[in-house]
């Protein structure tokens, strides 16, 4: 499930160790009741039920009910509520500073079998608030019957292949970019491939939402001297502007029938492009998105859904066990069952991904970051699909600089109140 931009506390720290870790002897067995939805709990159920052959006293009871960071906010009572819940990492901010999840630790082992950017995502003011259980980024995918099976290198090199094909086939390209979504979470890597971010770091390396990136100088540059050109062919236009929606696609669109070079689109859809590739035959390339300034790396936001253990966990007298659990699931065959049975792209380094697609996905991720976690992170969504939409426009479009600005200026007014 792709993480969706406007859906947008401390307790006992035990050390977690890739394996099974030795829990505190009780005096009677343990209960731990864990919320989640679709095919994670199918997965999680596996997970428990591998668990419990190492820890007999302890009982994972696996739920079929969703979890929203809003919901979760309004739990007050420990009646009821789970001890762990599994979410998108762009919740912790929230959860954190409400007090509703706490804090674990994690050894140098966890750290090691995780890529840093994807545990980083579920840390908090230096703070780590969860376990990485799966990975998602959106893909540049390629019909290599229009663009060969080598990525290009840059956006420039892309397009030139494209017209070199239009001109040697005769057949012209109805669009040659099919982005299902012209929201700012499929446009990420054009906006970072130009040298925009959304919040800067400090000192110590967490985000700071007093340091916005929509109009820092070299941004403003890029964007002024490319939008100009993507106005004029439209490269962009179809989609500027355009939300997601359930960011899927159909299969009788543009990519679909060969009109199209290019689609950009994450493993939510992974059934989709499965089906092209492997039941309508069509030849499939995966790439990281190409360059569109040298020096400057186009990347994808990569979302991450992980377990987070709830302040319930110590009222029901079972945080121990549920860090145990956590550090349980962190290993690479945990991870890998989980992710089969789940569909998904686990996060541990060394699980398997279960599918040739996923796999395709993972490997067009290598450079995404993470969407931002804090709680500011709200309040940017509306501003950067505003500016995108008004400087790419095709028709009467706004001065780039200027849409750009406009909306970092927005976004420090309501960061400060």
């Amino acid at each position: 499930m792709r993480l969706q931009g406007k859906l947008l506390a401390a307790g006992l720290v035990s050390a977690l160790a890739i394996g099974t870790a030795a829990v505190p002897p009780a005096s009677a067995a343990s209960s731990i009741l864990i919320w989640a939805d679709g095919a994670k709990v199918t997965g999680l159920k596996l997970l428990a039920a591998d668990f419990k052959k190492t820890n007999p006293s302890i009982t994972i009871n696996v739920v079929n009910k969703t979890a929203t960071y809003d919901s979760l906010l309004k739990l007050t009572e420990p009646t009821g509520a789970p001890d762990i819940v599994i979410g998108a990492h762009d919740w912790i901010g929230n959860l954190s500073a409400n007090s509703q999840i706490i804090k674990i630790s994690v050894s140098p082992a966890v750290k090691a079998a995780f890529a840093a950017d994807t545990l980083k995502a579920f840390s908090y003011n230096g703070n780590q608030y969860g376990m990485p259980m799966t990975v998602e980024n959106i893909a540049w995918i390629q019909n290599s019957a229009i663009m060969g099976t080598k990525c290009p290198a840059t956006l420039n090199a892309a397009l030139a292949t494209m017209a070199a094909y239009e001109k040697k086939s005769g057949v012209k390209l109805t669009e040659k970019i099919s982005v299902p979504g012209g929201d700012p979470y499929h446009f990420y890597p054009i906006f970072s491939g130009l040298g925009g971010y959304v919040f800067g770091r400090s000192a110590n390396g967490a985000l700071d939402p007093n340091k916005v990136g929509f109009d820092n100088a070299t941004f403003l540059k890029n964007i002024a001297k490319y939008a100009p050109i993507w106005q004029k062919n439209g490269l962009f236009s179809n989609y500027a502007g355009k939300g997601a929606g359930a960011g899927g696609f159909d299969l009788k669109g543009n990519f679909q029938t060969g009109k199209s070079a290019v689609l950009w689109t994450g493993p939510w859809n992974a059934a989709k492009v499965f089906s092209l590739r492997d039941v309508k035959g069509m030849k499939l390339t995966f790439c990281p998105f190409p360059t569109i300034v040298p020096g400057i790396k186009s990347v994808p936001f990569s979302g991450v859904q992980g377990l987070m253990i709830t302040k319930f966990a110590a009222a029901h007298g079972v945080e121990a066990q549920a860090k145990s659990f956590l550090n349980f699931v962190a290993g690479a065959a945990p991870q890998t069952k989980y992710a089969d049975a789940a569909s998904a792209i686990p996060a541990n380094k060394s699980a398997k991904a279960p599918t040739a697609t996923l796999n395709g996905f993972k490997g067009a991720g290598i450079y995404a970051v993470p969407m931002p976690n804090i709680p500011q992170m709200l309040l940017v969504w509306d501003a950067f699909g505003s500016a995108w939409s008004k400087s790419l426009a095709k028709q009467n479009p706004s001065n780039p600089k200027t849409a750009w600005s406009d909306s970092a200026n927005n976004i420090r007014d309501a960061v400060k109140g």
